[in-house]
C-alpha cells in the first residue's frame, strides 16, 4: 500500500496556505489533481501521498523550505493539535513526561493525518533518541525533512521542552528516514 494523507490534514494545509498568502499563486503551479484537492479538501477521506509530495515540493521550490516548515507547524498546531493534544497528555501522564513518550507513540498520534507509514523510536538516553519513519515507496528526502521539522516544533510546545533535530538521516533508498533528537 502507498502512503496516504487525510482530508483533515489536507484541510489544515489549505488553511495554512491561505494564511501564508500563497494558495492563489500556488494553484497556478501544481498539477490538475493537486489543484482539485486544494479546492475541495473534503471531496475524499484519504488522498494518495504523491499529491502531498508534489504540493510540498512545489511550495519548497517557490517559497523555500522554511515556508514548508512554518506551514506544517501551523497546520499541526491548529488542525491536528486539538485532536492529538489529548493523546499526548495521556502519554505524558503515564510516563515521566519525557518527549520520548510522545515520539515512541508517533504512529498512533499521526494516524489522523497519514497512514501506511511505519514509525519507530530508539531511545538513546533520557534526553535523546531517534525517531524513524518508513514509507512504502521512495519519497524525496527534503519533503520528509522539512515537513517533519514543523511538526517537531509543535511537539516542543506540546511537551513543554525544546526538541532539537540533531541530525536527519536517509536510509533504505529514500524510504526510511531517521531524526536524531535531543531535549
Amino acid at each position: 500500500m502507498k502512503f496516504e494523507f487525510s482530508a483533515l490534514n489536507l484541510n489544515g494545509i489549505v488553511k495554512g496556505l491561505k494564511a501564508a498568502g500563497i494558495l492563489p499563486g500556488l494553484l497556478e503551479h501544481v498539477s490538475e489533481p493537486v489543484r482539485k484537492i486544494l479546492q475541495s479538501p473534503y471531496s475524499e477521506r484519504w488522498y494518495r501521498g504523491e499529491l502531498m509530495t508534489e504540493l510540498w515540493l512545489k511550495v519548497g521550490e517557490l517559497h523555500g523550505w522554511n515556508k514548508v516548515e512554518d506551514i506544517n507547524y501551523d497546520v499541526t498546531m491548529k488542525s491536528l493539535g486539538p485532536v492529538v493534544r489529548p493523546l499526548v497528555r495521556v502519554a505524558l501522564a503515564l510516563t515521566d513526561a519525557s518527549p520520548a513518550a510522545v515520539f515512541s507513540r508517533m504512529g498512533s498520534l499521526a494516524s489522523t493525518a497519514i497512514r501506511n507509514v511505519e514509525f519507530g523510536w530508539d531511545s538513546k538516553d533520557k534526553n535523546s533518541g531517534a525517531m524513524w519513519l518508513r514509507y512504502p515507496d521512495p519519497v524525496p528526502p527534503p519533503f520528509v525533512e522539512h515537513c517533519w521539522a514543523g511538526i517537531f516544533r509543535t511537539g516542543s510546545e506540546i511537551v513543554g521542552k525544546p526538541v532539537k533535530v540533531e541530525r536527519f538521516e536517509v536510509t533504505r533508498e529514500d524510504r526510511q528516514f531517521t531524526f536524531h533528537l535531543s531535549w
